[in-house]
């Protein structure tokens, strides 16, 4: 149990300040208590961008914390007290807190604009909120798209000598084979004991614009099947 004789962070910030800045201060604080105004929720469309030099401007409080968001890339700047270029702000977004030891007389928000989202923040005049939430990004797998089209390419008889399986292609986004025998692969001075050993029918993938040439291994000959994305 916390010792009641021990000064809060808030006790000790306001016993920092002139005499005449904690009457200040005590008076705002007195006057939101005494109005029930203790806790603020403020929902922000931001389809229309916010200037930093015309900033959205919140009053009194000591904590806030964003409640809700369309997404977790949508995000405002935050800037306490000033709003002097000299004060630099800071992205604020879902799950996001923020608390000082002394409420801030004013903050201030921009942002660019972001058609059909909005953020919701709550303001805390004198508590100091911490969020226990965590933000579940994804709720299914990452789909990468790798191309557009498909094709299928040659097939290439491996012989004794290297030979180039998949030629230059700087469209290519993958290219997938496999060899019916054992088979080196690397650039055009692979030899059949250099380079990477594929196994037969073992699947290769090749995210490289660059030609890659095949030999077969020691003892093996075959054929390189492949398709191409692009």
């Amino acid at each position: 149990m916390a010792d009641p004789t021990t000064p809060t962070p808030l006790q000790q910030a306001f016993a920092t300040l002139a005499p005449s800045q904690q009457a200040a201060l005590a008076a705002i604080l007195l006057q939101q208590i005494q109005q029930g105004i203790d806790v603020q929720i403020l929902q922000l469309a931001l389809d229309v961008a916010q200037s930093p030099d015309n900033p959205y401007v919140l009053g009194l409080f000591r904590s806030i914390y964003v409640v809700a968001a369309t997404d977790a890339g949508t995000t405002i700047n935050f800037r306490p007290n000033s709003n002097s270029p000299t004060n630099k702000s800071f992205p604020i977004g879902l799950k996001d807190t923020y608390t000082h030891p002394i409420p801030w007389a004013k903050a201030y928000l921009d942002w660019p604009s972001q058609p059909g989202k909005t953020i919701t923040l709550v303001l805390f005049a004198n508590g100091d909120f911490r969020s226990g939430s965590q933000i579940q990004a994804l709720t299914g797998g990452v789909v990468v798209q790798e191309g557009t089209s498909v094709v299928t390419n040659n097939n290439v008889a491996l012989g004794a000598a290297a030979v180039q399986i998949l030629p230059v292609d700087n469209t290519r986004k993958v290219s997938t084979g496999s060899c019916d025998s054992a088979m080196r692969i690397g650039d055009s001075t692979v030899t059949s004991t250099t380079g990477v050993l594929v196994q037969p029918n073992e699947v290769i993938t090749w995210k490289n614009p660059a030609a890659l040439w095949a030999i077969p291994a020691v003892g093996s000959s075959g054929t390189f099947s492949s398709i191409t994305e692009r």
